[in-house]
């Protein structure tokens, strides 16, 4: 990920590159998940998605450190207050994804952030490319049997 300037207003923006040789490509396929969820709060804006010599890149609002940062920052101890906080997001998080219907899956600190500057309340989802959304050509839903079975019932297509 690098950092970049989009528009005539020079707005802040990440870059997220991937290789065309890749070996397990999956850029293209994360930027049709952020466009599928596209409005769902804590889910970034995709400005834009291209090819550029040999290279896939995906335009994407800018956002502030991981919740692994931050744990690390504050030596790996949040409040209970803090935690409370960010439990209640994420559960609305992934509540509002799966209602698209989109599994989401690797869900990480590493896979979460906050906003930038004026969103710095708001966690955000990452790394949707390993999500799940039936009806593509994406990941399909994969784990321990057990994982498989409590699925049975979620309102998404096994595959």
């Amino acid at each position: 990920m690098t950092l970049g300037e989009e528009g005539e207003d020079g707005e802040e923006v990440a870059i997220k590159f991937e290789s065309i040789n890749h070996e397990n490509p999956r850029l293209e396929y994360e930027a049709r998940v952020y466009e599928t969820l596209t409005g769902s709060l804590g889910i970034p804006f995709v400005h834009h998605f291209g090819t550029f010599e040999s290279y896939r890149y995906m335009v994407m609002d800018l956002l502030g450190p991981s919740l692994e940062d931050l744990f690390n920052f504050c030596d790996r101890k949040f409040t209970l207050k803090t935690i409370l906080l960010l439990t209640d997001q994420l559960i609305r998080r992934i509540e509002e994804a799966h209602s698209q219907p989109c599994f989401l899956r690797h869900i990480t600190p590493n896979s979460l952030a906050i906003g930038h500057i004026k969103r710095f309340n708001q966690i955000y989802l990452l790394k949707l490319g390993y999500a799940h959304v039936p009806g593509t050509d994406g990941p399909s839903i994969d784990g321990p049997l057990e994982v498989a079975l409590t699925l049975q019932n979620h309102p998404i297509v096994m595959t």
